[in-house]
């Protein structure tokens, strides 16, 4: 949770309003644990953590149900189509990008929501920027590699350190294997200075989803 915090105190506060722990069904639990392991036995490769970024309604129904394609259009696929998570600890909240108000949208409190997440990753890979066009990648380049980053670095004992990527990739065809929710978080940013319009955001919210198109973001 630390990770969701001010950019600069002098200009803005950062406030939990709630953390609900979410109870996955048993099987979906079980599902997780044993990708996880078999990742772990194949790879040598432990869990992370991650945020995922949408609507409070949305963070609801993939709690309950778990996730489901249509779940991706605002993330577009612009490194892939899958499940975009932030690892925690990538550049603290400023390069967060799923606390970004495009993701997690404010509610009519000007509450924001996100979903923290165990995530199996396995052994990522750097993945392809396709810009506005979108990239068509679905699942892992080759079989040695299950999910992707969009800035791959190792450390020098050969693990990788997520705190340098902004997008953690996740497949949808192991999209309900690979993430297990764990905690929907509510927080709220009190700024000194008008960050966006929120009229903006709706408007661009409404067309990304009535219209499955999503606006192209780095």
């Amino acid at each position: 949770i630390s990770s969701l915090g001010s950019r600069d105190e002098r200009f803005e506060t950062v406030t939990v309003v709630a953390v609900h722990e979410v109870n996955p069904a048993p099987e979906r639990r079980s599902a997780f644990c044993s990708a996880a392991a078999q990742l772990k036995a194949r790879r040598g490769t432990s869990t992370q953590h991650a945020f995922h970024g949408s609507s409070l309604g949305a963070l609801a129904s993939i709690a309950r149900d778990g996730f489901v394609s249509t779940n991706t259009v605002r993330n577009a696929a612009q490194f892939g189509k899958g499940i975009y998570l932030s690892p925690v600890g990538s550049g603290g909240r400023a390069g967060m990008m799923a606390a970004s108000p495009q993701y997690a949208s404010r509610d009519a409190d000007r509450v924001q929501h996100v979903l923290f997440c165990e995530v199996a990753t396995g052994e990522p890979e750097q993945v392809r920027d396709g810009g506005c066009a979108g990239s068509d990648q679905d699942k892992p380049s080759s079989e040695h590699v299950d999910t992707g980053v969009d800035t791959l670095v190792k450390r020098t004992d050969g693990t990788v350190d997520y705190t340098k990527a902004v997008r953690l990739v996740v497949w949808t065809n192991k999209m309900n294997e690979f993430i297990l929710p764990v905690a929907v978080v509510s927080f709220r940013i009190d700024s000194a200075f008008e960050e966006e319009d929120d009229d903006g955001d709706e408007e661009t919210e409404t067309e990304e989803e009535e219209g499955g198109m999503a606006t192209c973001m780095t």
